[in-house]
């Protein structure tokens, strides 16, 4: 995987952090090794994930620079700097190039309902600013804005869009986007919904950035090699783990997976905490018992 044409499976990186919301960098670094070492082919980092829109900024770039020296060059580090306006965004890509990042992902101009076409003159102001590739972020049900097809073909003509991060439940969209890709091979794609990936595969997307490669890397990357060797049998069983995984973490009454997927990692010893940041909700014991008896009964804990 290289940072101008991704393919494979990105890891958005959870990030450990302590009762009063502080990064335990030990522990992070210790995630960030043990994924390299199970064949993940790139982070992104900080991440939605990772929670970076409840994180300072001084905290975003503390993550960004210790992925960057813990990853050494070992494989490609995505920088996610997404904000409401176009000058921050550009304020974060100067401090992502200075940190070592190889790539960053912007978000459309959150908060405000804009148009496609400020949403285009902020990709562009971006994609010319950058000396590092951009990648766009297309997650409309956080963000609240899509990038519209000919927004995106647009897009893709200029020389520095790398490839764009599709985070929806609308295949017809993503199929759209695969389509259009046709004609700008350069342009790469990656499917953000873990429940989505064998079908995103095998329409032609290039790759995943799977939050749930944060706890079984493995299966994911065994998913993405089968579609590479046309093995359907094996990646539909890859899938198949995958989808008990999303049920089981994805279907809490609080709607934290955030904290589930760090809780299991804290059962296996790599983080010593399951918190985050306000205002997510936090596990009761009850949920916390739940999460550990799914995790267990899929052989979750041993891996």
């Amino acid at each position: 995987m290289t940072e101008k044409n991704l393919s494979g499976v990105m890891t958005p990186l959870l990030v450990p952090l302590n009762e009063s919301e502080e990064i335990i960098e030990s522990e992070l670094r210790v995630h960030i090794s043990n994924l390299i070492k199970s064949g993940i082919h790139a982070f992104l980092s900080p991440s939605s994930t990772g929670e970076f829109a409840n994180l300072s900024i001084n905290k975003r770039k503390n993550i960004l620079k210790i992925t960057v020296d813990e990853t050494n060059k070992r494989i490609p580090v995505v920088a996610l700097i997404g904000e409401c306006g176009t000058k921050a965004s550009l304020e974060n890509i100067d401090y992502a190039h200075s940190s070592g990042a190889d790539a960053v992902m912007a978000t459309p101009p959150y908060y405000y309902p804009f148009e496609q076409k400020s949403i285009l003159r902020h990709f562009l102001e971006i994609a010319n600013h950058s000396d590092l590739p951009v990648w766009l972020y297309h997650q409309p049900n956080d963000t609240k804005l899509s990038i519209e097809h000919e927004t995106l073909l647009e897009l893709a003509e200029h020389p520095n869009v790398a490839g764009i991060k599709v985070s929806t439940n609308d295949m017809l969209y993503y199929h759209r986007v695969v389509r259009l890709s046709e004609n700008n091979p350069e342009l790469s794609i990656l499917m953000g919904e873990d429940h989505s990936l064998l079908p995103a595969l095998s329409l032609g997307g290039n790759g995943m950035v799977s939050f749930l490669s944060n706890i079984i890397p493995k299966t994911v990357i065994e998913l993405y090699e089968s579609i590479s060797n046309r093995d359907l049998n094996r990646a539909r069983k890859a899938q198949s783990k995958i989808m008990d995984c999303f049920e089981a973490f994805f279907t809490l009454k609080n709607h934290n997976p955030i904290s589930a997927c760090k809780l299991v990692l804290k059962e296996r010893g790599i983080f010593s905490s399951e918190v985050t940041t306000a205002p997510f909700p936090v596990l009761s014991e009850s949920e916390k018992e739940i999460v550990l008896k799914r995790a267990e009964s899929m052989g979750l804990l041993n891996e």
